[in-house]
């Protein structure tokens, strides 16, 4: 009899800290923290780009560059947000699921919908230009971001 309560002690117990748990945020995976990790990574080398990587951006979440610059060598103004070319249905319009104000040093995404896009950081030291491109497709992004800080 004992043990059959200990058990349902346990389990009740267990139920509480696994909903306690589920309501934290554990998302080292945002769009900012990628964001921020691969421009770090990026403007540490100098020259670079990163691979595509699917990132979910959440309704109301707002990324400008100094939230993603983190403590990256470079300056703000070094740094834009690039819409990709073929993306345009993912950034632009009253009803597109994201907002993107490309202006170096002072742009910013603002998220209206819940989406999934591609993010790649490029960057080269020499030009002291960096961006980060988002787009619908990774190829699309990458494309984007090629074209814009590394040629």
């Amino acid at each position: 009899m004992m043990l059959v309560i200990s058990v349902l002690v346990a389990m009740a117990i267990l139920a509480v800290l696994m909903n306690v748990l589920n309501s934290l945020n554990f998302n080292p995976n945002s769009a900012k923290e990628i964001m921020k990790t691969e421009l770090k990574s990026i403007a540490t080398s100098g020259y670079g780009s990163s691979s595509p990587k699917e990132v979910a951006f959440k309704k109301d979440e707002y990324i400008d560059v100094k939230s993603v610059l983190g403590d990256a060598s470079i300056t703000e103004n070094e740094v834009q947000f690039k819409c990709g070319s073929e993306s345009t249905d993912l950034c632009s319009g009253s009803d597109a699921p994201l907002n993107i104000e490309e202006s170096p040093g002072t742009g910013s995404i603002i998220v209206n919908k819940n989406t999934k896009a591609y993010v790649v950081v490029c960057g080269d030291d020499s030009k002291g230009q960096y961006c980060i491109s988002v787009g619908r497709q990774g190829a699309d992004a990458q494309k984007t971001c090629t074209d814009t800080c590394l040629r």
